[in-house]
């Protein structure tokens, strides 16, 4: 049901607003704001469950606060790694993952790390 390569009939292109409601193709953006309001009911419900126990927000906030510690140290190793085992022609990838295996394994996410790096 074409007329060309790229264009609808009557000649209306496919990345036209008025080709797709809203400009918006296959209902994808509906699709990821529906994502997020899921997402913030969600969270608003867990913070309501956490509120209604002081105790239990401190605890949350204070493991909360560790993780994102534990995590900030981790890119900072990352860093070093790269830097120091750069100059020996090895590269350790510095992203979320290698981060995150890191702040959650510690010293042996640091070998991990250095192992996949080293073997790769």
């Amino acid at each position: 049901m074409t007329d060309g390569p790229g264009r609808r009939l009557f000649g209306i292109p496919e990345g036209c607003p008025a080709y797709s409601r809203h400009g918006v193709k296959n209902g994808k953006r509906m699709g990821s704001v529906l994502k997020l309001a899921i997402g913030i009911a969600a969270g608003l419900f867990i913070l309501l469950v956490l509120v209604r126990n002081k105790r239990l927000l401190y605890i949350a906030a204070e493991k909360l606060s560790v993780f994102w510690f534990r995590l900030a140290a981790a890119f900072l190793v990352l860093f070093l790694l790269n830097v120091g085992l750069g100059l020996l022609g090895f590269f350790v990838p510095v992203n979320l993952m290698s981060g995150l295996m890191i702040a959650i394994l510690g010293i042996p996410g640091v070998a991990s790390v250095c192992a996949l790096s080293v073997l790769l």
